[in-house]
């Protein structure tokens, strides 16, 4: 529900387009990818310092960007945490490339409109946003406020909720939930626009985006300890990225074989 990495044909749409945006946004890494060799250190490091870092430099560019980093990626991404043994920032600047944004709104498209976002779009996203980041909350609320999605969901009160609740909770609103719901709509009582918004904000979502982020970086659910703290983060508007970076910054994490 959290995280799809969405269909082959929009990861190859996904190339094209991070060229264009790129070219209007700012520069970026390079998005070719190098196999790098497991045991290899990259130039001008021993083997016993680097291996650590490298396999954190590894560990964060496949499972946020789906490939090995280059040759001066890795020595690059390496460099910087030696030199600031700041586990949590590296991830963070990671999440906070072109490269990486230009998959997340693709992959928001892609999953919630059915088709990748035009040059225009993208522009919107990463154009202004420079230095600043790209909130996926604020991604989806927006998506799925505008009509074409509410079109896209079926073009009534009853298609929309129901695609909302599929979309963002990964189940069908119960008959209590969908009753009160559409009257809310009819009314005027409830915008189309809050509805997205009270489910990203509610404590199931929050906890299925927690549990997700864990399973998927750490191979297990949250504990208690984990959904209580990034929890009260998310509760006082903290973006999503930063428990993601928060978990990719872990001791556990880092210590992935």
């Amino acid at each position: 529900m959290i995280w799809d990495r969405g269909r082959n044909a929009q990861s190859c749409a996904a190339l094209l387009l991070v060229v264009c945006v790129v070219s209007i946004a700012m520069p970026v890494e390079r998005v070719v990818a190098q196999d790098v060799p497991a045991n290899t250190s990259p130039p001008g490091l021993e083997a016993s310092t680097a291996e650590p870092s490298q396999r954190f430099v590894q560990h964060l560019y496949r499972d946020l960007l789906g490939r090995d980093p280059s040759d001066d990626e890795l020595e690059a991404r390496i460099a910087q945490y030696q030199e600031r043994q700041a586990s949590v920032d590296l991830a963070q600047s990671l999440i906070r490339t072109p490269e990486y944004e230009t998959l997340l709104v693709l992959r928001v498209y892609g999953d919630r409109l059915g088709r990748t976002p035009t040059v225009d779009e993208l522009t919107f996203w990463l154009g202004p946003r420079q230095g600043i980041g790209v909130d996926e909350r604020t991604i989806l609320w927006n998506v799925l406020s505008t009509d074409e999605y509410f079109l896209y969901a079926g073009g009534t009160f009853a298609s929309f909720v129901t695609r909302v609740y599929q979309d963002l909770l990964d189940r069908a609103p119960d008959d209590a939930e969908l009753t009160r719901a559409i009257a809310a709509l009819s009314d005027g009582s409830l915008l189309r626009a809050n509805l997205p918004l009270q489910l990203l904000t509610s404590p199931e979502y929050t906890t299925a985006l927690i549990n997700g982020y864990a399973q998927r970086f750490l191979g297990r659910p949250a504990n208690e300890n984990e959904l209580l703290s990034y929890t009260s983060r998310l509760q006082t508007g903290v973006a999503f990225e930063l428990v993601m970076a928060s978990i990719l910054g872990s001791p556990e994490y880092l210590a992935r074989p």
